[in-house]
């Protein structure tokens, strides 16, 4: 029995090519799919566009939200109305070859070890004779799958993928720049990302990860307009890269269950590496404002008790002669962890009671030892409280 595969599809701020999208589904050879087609307009004309379209086939479900959503929430709305084993998301006026879906389903249900089936873009005819991008993030390890995904040419070609859909739609959504990378990370985490041979997509328009930053240059001329559009915070054009930063520490250092998985030394570690390649990759205007960026983005998640927890957390580890060979042998492995929390200037967080107390000891015992070891060590962990 075919899988059930359910495609979404956000209207937002036009419909211009919507009935070729839907041409492209109503013609492929895996018919067992379902569309729900997200309407976030305010437009009456748009509107009943939509309502047409949806009215062409019963596997086509209209959804209408109040308007302006943005196109982060139309996305997430879409994912949580889905009920396939597979999902994907679609732009208006993209297209899918006939036996896209076929293609891709069957590559998922071979393959368990696949969080990710990703087609080929159609090449424009200026690119018709270059070479075409490829991503396979295929390390079994998934730490490492994580750290080549952040690595790789990324593109939001992969946000256009076939996911499996109980595992996406578990990830929380967060109405926050950057969102859709920290989520392909978690998906990265989880299996393996291939492109498929034989599946090709038109995708009417090209994104790449510069484009927040080219926003952000937007916002400053027009900010209602751009915020009205993404329906997020307006603080957030501010430093869009720094927001996508905040996003991949917090939730691999300590929001997201699905990193649950490793050892909490390891999760802080790549979270470290997640932060450090977004911000040399390009570029952070004002790292300082790292704590008050993940407040705001996560209001409810007590960022700063978590980060104190971090902060006392490495502080005994470095004072325990066992752990820390145990944790930090060599001791560069420590000083990686604690340069990155240093960038995130950790050291602005007044101590709390227990911080003061350990800071205490580690003082008490580099005035009293002749070792190098461990005054080497306790200068990195006072060093998270400058």
């Amino acid at each position: 029995m075919k899988p059930l595969v359910s495609i979404g599809i956000p209207v937002t701020d036009r419909v211009d090519g919507l009935s070729l999208t839907i041409d492209s589904l109503l013609e492929q050879s895996h018919g067992k799919f379902e569309v729900l087609l997200v309407d976030d307009t305010d437009d009456e004309i748009t509107s009943a566009l939509c309502v047409d379209e949806a009215g062409r086939d019963t596997r086509v479900t209209y959804v209408k939200t109040p308007g302006h959503f943005g196109v982060l929430p139309s996305h997430s709305e879409a994912l949580a109305r889905s009920k396939g084993a597979y999902f994907m998301w679609l732009g208006v006026g993209d297209r899918l070859d006939r036996n896209f879906l076929e293609i891709c389903t069957k590559k998922m249900e071979e393959r368990a070890d696949l969080s990710l089936a990703i087609g080929h873009p159609k090449p424009s005819k200026v690119e018709e004779d270059g070479d075409q991008s490829v991503i396979n993030v295929s390390d079994d390890d998934p730490v490492r799958r994580v750290e080549s995904f952040l690595e790789s040419d990324i593109g939001l070609d992969l946000w256009y993928g076939l996911f499996r859909r109980p595992f996406v739609a578990a990830i929380p959504f967060r109405n926050a720049i950057g969102y859709e990378f920290a989520f392909l990370a978690e998906v990265a985490f989880a299996g393996k990302m291939e492109t498929v041979e034989g599946a090709w997509s038109d995708r009417n328009i090209q994104i790449s990860a510069e484009t927040a930053a080219v926003d952000a240059t937007k916002a400053e001329e027009v900010p209602h307009q751009q915020v009205d559009t993404l329906g997020v915070p307006a603080f957030q054009w501010g430093d869009p890269y720094l927001v996508l930063a905040a996003q991949l520490f917090c939730n691999i250092a300590f929001l997201s269950n699905n990193f649950a998985s490793l050892p909490q030394i390891d999760r802080l570690r790549l979270a470290i590496r997640a932060y450090t390649q977004i911000a040399d990759r390009w570029g952070i205007s004002n790292e300082g404002q790292f704590i008050s960026f993940a407040v705001r983005i996560y209001p409810e998640a007590r960022i700063t008790d978590r980060l104190h927890e971090l902060r006392l957390y490495l502080s005994e580890l470095l004072f325990s002669q066992t752990h820390s060979k145990s944790f930090f042998e060599p001791l560069s492995d420590a000083e990686e962890i604690v340069n990155g929390l240093c960038r995130l200037k950790i050291g602005r967080l007044p101590p709390t009671h227990m911080e003061r107390e350990i800071v205490s000891k580690i003082k008490t015992r580099f005035d009293a030892t002749k070792s190098e070891n461990f005054k080497n060590r306790a200068i990195l962990a006072l060093a998270l409280f400058l």
